[in-house]
């Protein structure tokens, strides 16, 4: 006899419009499931209240689960599966802006060129992706303005504690449990560059990234319903915004690389900052003594802006002490390219199947 399996989905939902749920699950919980071969599955997006009302101590239903699972976004590649008429220039612009959420992916139509789609779902007063940073604030937050802030300084780029806290005027002793709350989330990440000691904070779920650094200082624009006007100054921007998100969408990226075989084994990833010198990413083959620098451009590459890239890049490699005694092979990550001299050393896009 095989197992039933009941599934209450967008739980968040439910013990919202009926808050007696919880009690009513509570006691299916304790004395129908034990006498069945039923497995109850719940599920919800809202992260604050699943921890509050599953699995905090002061819930109801503490202890009685047998498995939790977070699950993550889906990666770049499969956006192709949601829009698959869409450039893959197209998508990964799309997953810049939403990430790898499903529910987000879904609301893009595939029919329609991106332009419309961004402005249908950003920048009407009731698109639901304009108001949906609003509604999960409030659903993760008692005070849900204090983090809008928190979050909104990290995406304009104050990413330490001490610039994040002049940003905001919250005090470095009280803002530690912020951070801490929204890194719990998945909301923001703390990263530390190769070799470094310190760190910095970033936005890590990309609708919010968006939103605030683009969508939030076209607010008023949208509330006066100037739509077309809001539309043609988001988009005038949205290079210059992919160009810092492909950073981070270029990690993301790297398995696929390596499937393809287009870098060689590494067993440590991440930025090097160092005295003032930055590189985008590294792959570090410690054993082999060896280092795949890779610089990230959101931009179509020619032989001779690889050429310049590339010395420029040699250059920094040269004043990071850690990397003296290591060989280096040096990579272009680019949106486009149109090279000959320099094909062995740019990867674009269209190389990688997307």
């Amino acid at each position: 006899m095989g197992v039933e399996v009941i599934v209450i989905d967008e739980f968040t939902y439910w013990i919202r419009i009926a808050p007696r749920v919880l009690s009513e699950l509570q006691y299916f919980v304790d004395m129908v499931l034990p006498n069945t071969r039923l497995l109850l599955i719940i599920c919800g997006s809202i992260v604050g209240v699943i921890e509050r009302s599953v699995l905090s101590g002061g819930s109801p239903l503490y202890g009685r689960r047998t498995l939790s699972l977070k699950l993550r976004p889906l990666k770049p590649w499969h956006i192709q599966g949601f829009l698959p008429s869409y450039s893959v220039i197209e998508r990964i612009i799309v997953y810049g802006l939403v990430g790898g959420i499903p529910y987000y992916l879904k609301l893009f139509q595939d029919n329609i060129p991106l332009k419309d789609n961004i402005k249908n779902l950003f920048l009407l007063k009731n698109s639901l992706l304009y108001n949906e940073v609003d509604f999960l604030l409030r659903e993760e937050f008692r005070n849900p303005s204090t983090y809008s802030r928190i979050i909104k300084a990290i995406a304009k780029g104050h990413s330490t504690l001490g610039k994040i806290s002049d940003a905001t005027g919250i005090p470095k002793t009280h803002l530690t449990s912020y951070l801490e709350t929204l890194e719990r989330i998945g909301f923001i990440e703390y990263r530390r560059p190769l070799w470094s000691k310190r760190g910095y904070y970033t936005v890590k779920d990309y609708l919010l990234r968006f939103y605030y650094n683009i969508i939030d200082d076209v607010r008023e624009l949208i509330e006066l319903e100037q739509v077309d006007t809001a539309l043609k100054e988001v988009l005038s921007r949205l290079d210059k915004y992919m160009g810092t998100v492909f950073e981070d969408i270029a990690y993301e990226l790297i398995p696929l690389l390596k499937q393809r075989n287009l870098v060689e084994e590494f067993d440590n990833i991440g930025r090097i900052v160092h005295k003032g010198v930055e590189i985008d990413l590294a792959l570090i083959n410690s054993k082999k003594k060896h280092a795949i620098l890779i610089e990230v451009k959101w931009s179509k590459i020619t032989d001779q802006e690889a050429s310049r890239i590339i010395q420029n890049l040699h250059h920094r490699a040269s004043k990071i002490k850690r990397l003296e005694e290591y060989t280096k092979s040096y990579i272009i990550l680019a949106r486009e390219a149109d090279v000959k001299e320099y094909k062995g050393n740019v990867i674009d896009l269209s190389m990688l199947g997307l």
